[in-house]
């Protein structure tokens, strides 16, 4: 009786590891894109009150200069509550503080004109107003500056308890900055966090794609297709 031996029981493959790059990228760009989103986010507020700190303002019975630094889109404001600083020029109503409380914005007059003392057309635009660092501001009308320069803007009223506030919108500039932190907060979280799901994932393990080998034949007698010996007829001598 003959035994071929069978092949040794291969063990079951070893689950891979997992990718620990992919898991420390997705991590980083998670926390980067929620601390980046939170700051901005935060910013905006601080970066409204500065815009409504910085619009250029002119008294009520002055003409003031005002300087352009560039060309664009600008929002005529009457401010009903803040305070104005001490302006250059004999204008009686500056470095005052002023609060006009009445339910209906008071009627202001306002002229601009260029350095070549050309008249400005202003639109009328009443949508954006402001309340922000201790002032109060509503739209009155936008201007288009076209050349950057020199300009001067003329504002009469029956209310002293006013001035006329000109810049870009605080409000838009918050906006877009709220826009952008939002912006930087989703993609973080969406890219990080398919990024640590990918990571999480396991390696294939070695030789888990490789066909199973097949184990050798087993049994009794002799091995399939051995030649069989001949039939030795008896003599007789």
């Amino acid at each position: 009786m003959v035994q071929q031996p069978g092949a040794p029981f291969a063990g079951a493959p070893q689950p891979g590891g997992r990718r620990a790059g992919l898991l420390g990228v997705g991590a980083l760009l998670l926390a980067a894109g929620v601390v980046a989103g939170i700051v901005m986010f935060l910013a905006s507020s601080s970066n409204y009150e500065d815009g409504v700190k910085n619009l250029a303002r002119a008294p009520i019975g002055c003409t003031t200069s005002l300087e352009f630094d560039e060309a664009g889109a600008y929002t005529i404001y009457v401010e009903t509550v803040g305070s104005i600083g001490e302006l250059r020029g004999d204008c009686p109503n500056t470095d005052t503080d002023y609060d006009s409380s009445g339910d209906d914005l008071p009627d202001v007059d306002i002229t601009l004109v260029d350095d070549d003392g050309d008249e400005v057309d202003l639109d009328r635009d009443d949508s954006t107003d402001y309340d922000a660092g201790g002032f109060v501001g509503q739209a009155v009308a936008t201007v288009q500056i076209d050349e950057p320069g020199s300009y001067e803007i003329t504002a009469t009223s029956d209310e002293d308890e006013v001035v006329v506030a000109v810049g870009h919108d605080p409000k838009g500039d918050a906006a877009s900055m709220k826009t952008m932190a939002i912006a930087a907060l989703v993609a973080g979280i969406v890219i990080g966090g398919l990024l640590i799901v990918l990571g999480l994932r396991r390696k294939p393990a070695p030789g888990a794609g490789a066909p199973p080998v097949p184990p050798a034949p087993t049994g009794f007698g002799q091995a399939p297709g051995a030649p069989q010996p001949g039939y030795q007829t008896p003599g007789y001598q």
